[in-house]
């Protein structure tokens, strides 16, 4: 992407637009879109362009007094520099199969079935089970706590 032909003209690139495009109601994520979008508009516009971007595009929001300004003061400490962009790295969904290790635990004749009689969770029948399993999984003292899609959860036993 050359970033220069940006900065001179008025244009933003793409992935900008899209984003400016999809402005999210209030309780639906309109405080961190306004971070977000302001944190990649450093690269292209001033702090008082943003600020009237922002306006703009979120014209008709509930928008709370000084919020979009917060938004754009607290983006710039960490504004996007697509100079130093991170390039995206694709990696497997899954790691490589260790075949010496699956044909170990082949050669041991245990299958399916073994398994599904050793959980100590019985799945006889369609209800869902995951309180259960997780219950099971991570009883611990001190309580455990389990990172899942960047929300933290806190486990105790009742």
């Amino acid at each position: 992407m050359n970033i220069s032909a940006y900065r001179r003209g008025n244009r933003l690139p793409r992935f900008l637009l899209d984003l400016l495009a999809a402005v999210p109601n209030r309780g639906e994520g309109l405080n961190i879109w306004l971070f977000k979008v302001a944190r990649y508009l450093w690269a292209f516009r001033t702090e008082k362009e943003i600020i009237e971007l922002l306006y703009a595009v979120t014209d008709g929001l509930p928008v709370k007094p000084g919020e979009i300004e917060r938004a754009v003061e607290r983006s710039k400490a960490c504004a996007w520099d697509p100079a130093h962009a991170r390039q995206a790295i694709s990696q497997p969904a899954w790691p490589k199969t260790n075949i010496q290790a699956r044909a170990a635990v082949i050669a041991k004749g245990r299958g399916l079935a073994d398994l599904w009689e050793a959980s100590p969770v019985s799945i006889k029948d369609d209800q869902s089970r995951t309180e259960e399993i997780i219950d099971r999984a991570v009883r611990s003292e001190p309580p455990a706590v389990l990172r899942a899609n960047r929300v933290f959860f806190c486990y105790s036993d009742p």
